[in-house]
This record gives structure tokens, sequence and C-alpha cells, in this order.
């Protein structure tokens, strides 16, 4: 009998790193201090050709799609 092992699956951040034409990438999380802090990341993120951020209330629970504990923060054009 032969028997055959497989690598296991490719995580899905090996998978993201796999697709180098992505237009997406995974970003790094980050605790917000206070306003200034939190326009002062925005900005770097603007400045890096970025569309906005999300800012998520750490207390509000998991929720499947469409959430109140998230905010889309940009610039409207």
């Amino acid at each position: 009998m032969i028997k055959f092992f497989l690598p296991p699956p490719p995580t899905k951040e090996e998978q993201f790193k796999e697709k180098k034409n992505w237009p997406i990438e995974i970003a790094q999380k980050q605790k917000c201090m206070d306003t200034t802090h939190m326009e002062r990341f925005f900005q770097e993120v603007m400045d890096k050709g970025g569309e906005g951020i999300i800012l998520r209330d750490p207390n509000a629970p998991y929720q499947p799609g469409r959430s109140l504990g998230y905010l889309k923060h940009k610039v409207k054009i």
C-alpha cells in the first residue's frame, strides 16, 4: 500500500502573499489613542494613496454583515 502525504493547505495570509498583483493588502491593526492620533494616521494613509480607514468599536460584539460597531472614515469627493 502506498501512502501519500500532502502539505497542509496555505493559510489566508499565505494565500494573499502569493497574489502579488492584487489591489488589496492586509493592514495592521492600530489602537487609536485620541482624535489627533487618528487624524495623523488617516493623513499617512491618504498620503500613501489609501482611500480611508475603518474605525472599530472595541466593545461592539462581532456581528456578520454590516455592523454599527464599524465606521468608515474617508474624504468625500
